[in-house]
């Protein structure tokens, strides 16, 4: 260095003073930076995401609270077109009653009807005549869920009531010709239009007439884009199939035959229920699969 001329030294001097501290300092300045980042996200990273969480809770709660359900028009109006006639008992009524309350109560119906497409029920019950117990409301929050059970628990107790005032006989074409004017008055209110009918009986007049004016309804709703299921409850249906084979009743094997001949449109399906005590399960099934398209 001493042998350097003045120059020279006077550029080592410059380099050593600020070349190489700022070169240290743009090597070590990123590791500083990414070393701080990680100890700073780790002491912060569980109350960003519990304060994320409660945010997205908070907002999913106003949505339900909202419902899904936007302006006048549904995604489904859906009639329960339920059986109150004298074919059932009190208890028979009641665990029938009991199966729709249990359905709306189920967790994966809850959220179907919450968040899988906007849901209008009403709920029509029909012997000889009929009466609407439930108009269509919107099933989009957990308050118009308890609505409806609540209209279903206080049907319990009126088995006697209704039968007096409806009639005892089993007329599913009254049922069915009240409900599908119940749907057309929805008709440009709702995409999509479904009559669930329930019940434990064939007619009670079998005549050919009354067949046949079924059966013009039944094409006449077709047409107009309305689909009818049936949910037969099978009474006997645990009797032993070999040892005691079904018989024919007025042609039809059983009622799940009955219903699918006579009751459900081109595209509407039977979930028959073996028993009062299995119509839960039915009406879970069939109300899954009406609210959100999901086949089980």
């Amino acid at each position: 260095m001493k042998n350097l001329p003045l120059e020279t030294k006077t550029l080592f001097r410059l380099i050593k003073s600020y070349l190489i501290p700022f070169f240290t300092f743009l090597f070590i300045a990123p590791v500083f930076l990414f070393t701080f980042k990680v100890l700073a996200d780790t002491l912060t990273l569980k109350p960003l995401a519990e304060k994320k969480s409660i945010s997205k809770g908070a907002a999913n709660s106003e949505t339900l609270a909202e419902g899904i359900c936007k302006g006048e028009k549904s995604d489904l109006a859906l009639v329960w077109a339920m059986d109150v006639s004298s074919s059932m008992d009190a208890l028979e009524m009641s665990t029938q009653l009991q199966g729709y309350i249990n359905a709306l109560k189920d967790p994966k119906v809850v959220s179907n009807l919450l968040n899988c497409q906007c849901t209008e029920i009403a709920l029509l019950l029909w012997a000889e005549t009929t009466k609407v117990a439930f108009d269509f409301k919107k099933l989009d929050s957990i308050e118009n869920i308890a609505s409806l059970i609540l209209v279903l628990e206080n049907l319990k107790p009126q088995r006697s009531n209704l039968i007096e005032s409806l009639g005892d006989q089993t007329m599913i074409d009254i049922g069915v010709l009240r409900a599908s004017e119940m749907i057309l008055s929805r008709k440009n209110q709702s995409l999509n239009h479904i009559i669930s009918v329930s019940g434990d009986g064939f007619l009670s007049q079998l005549s050919p007439s009354i067949l046949q004016d079924m059966n013009e309804l039944k094409q006449s709703l077709h047409y107009e884009g309305i689909t009818i299921n049936g949910l037969p409850i099978l009474v006997h249906e645990s009797e032993d199939p070999v040892t005691n084979p079904p018989k024919l009743s007025n042609g039809y094997v059983d009622l799940e035959d009955f219903y699918k001949k006579e009751v459900v449109t081109p595209f509407g399906y039977v979930e028959k229920a073996t028993g009062y005590t299995d119509f839960a399960r039915a009406i879970q099934k069939s109300l899954l699969r009406d609210s959100c398209n999901v086949i089980m």
